[in-house]
């Protein structure tokens, strides 16, 4: 547990990676551009870096987590060297930007590993938490005990880099569209005197353990609340997109694809972004089928 840790990006997910190598008892550097997100973590313990410069030098592990790898890269370009240093990238985004990364981090001397998160903020670090992870196998020995604080159930594919941006988007569609399917069908059912509760007790034991988030989407709908969230409509459209993008262009027919993207991007686009995917169905009443 010797190696320091440099974490960039401090958004919901960012701040759960750090806090739980925190609590696991790693010495950890935080960064964000919107710096007041850095003080729980710093009251916590950590030590917040005045650059991200800065934070590459002092520490042998940077793990990245942000929006896309535009972000990614824009904020990584401070670094001009990565000797002996292990780069994580956690954020979403398309194998070719998962193998350009690393061929820019390999160029600076450093070790490079991609990742895909299967688990909501609030799951980092418990049990069954899950990280898909490849890269050079060099890295992944250097990392593998951060990797495994985190996500204990994490597991390394290989060399081959973009393997997880690949499996990110086979795990996210199938789970969004499933959501989704279950907004619609409420959506179709209003009015009919079956309630969004009496809906959900039906079809959740189909889905096993998706049932109790099929529940929980149910419940928002038939209160009306949409705010509780760990990952936003805005999240899972851009996780989708930035996802997809590794069949663009391509031989790969993407209609349904961009059907389910159509409906995230409407929601957000009608000011739905920062509210759960529950709140799909606001978009859903106010743009009815011609």
């Amino acid at each position: 547990m010797s190696q320091n840790v440099f974490v960039i990006g401090l958004g919901n997910m960012g701040a759960a990676l750090a806090g739980t190598l925190l609590d696991k008892g790693y010495a950890i550097t935080v960064w964000n551009r919107t710096e007041s997100r850095a003080t729980a973590l710093v009251d916590a313990g950590a030590t917040l870096a005045k650059s991200i410069a800065e934070g590459i030098i002092a520490n042998e592990v940077i793990l990245v987590c942000l929006n896309n790898y535009e972000d990614s890269r824009n904020c990584l370009s401070a670094c001009s060297d990565l000797t002996d240093k292990t780069l994580i990238q956690l954020t979403t985004g398309s194998t070719k930007e998962a193998s350009d990364l690393q061929a820019w981090a390999t160029q600076l001397g450093g070790r490079y590993l991609d990742g895909a998160i299967l688990a909501y903020p609030s799951g980092i670090g418990s049990p069954n938490c899950t990280l898909l992870i490849a890269g050079q196998e060099a890295a992944w020995s250097s990392a593998q005990d951060i990797i495994l604080s985190l996500g204990p159930t994490s597991q390394y594919l290989g060399d081959k880099v973009t393997a997880p941006a690949t499996l990110d988007f086979a795990i996210i569609f199938p789970t969004v569209t499933l959501m989704l399917a279950v907004v619609q069908s409420i959506h179709a059912l209003e009015g009919t005197g079956v309630s969004a509760e009496a809906y959900a007790d039906m079809i959740s034991p189909l889905f096993g353990s998706a049932g109790k988030s099929i529940k929980e989407l149910a419940n928002n709908i038939a209160l009306n609340d949409f705010s509780q969230t760990e990952a936003s409509l805005a999240v899972w459209q851009a996780a989708l997109e930035n996802a997809s993008n590794s069949f663009r262009p391509g031989p790969k027919n993407l209609d349904l694809v961009d059907a389910v993207s159509q409906i995230l991007s409407g929601a957000v686009e009608h000011g739905y972004g920062n509210q759960n995917l529950a709140a799909a169905i606001e978009h859903m009443r106010r743009t009815p089928q011609r």
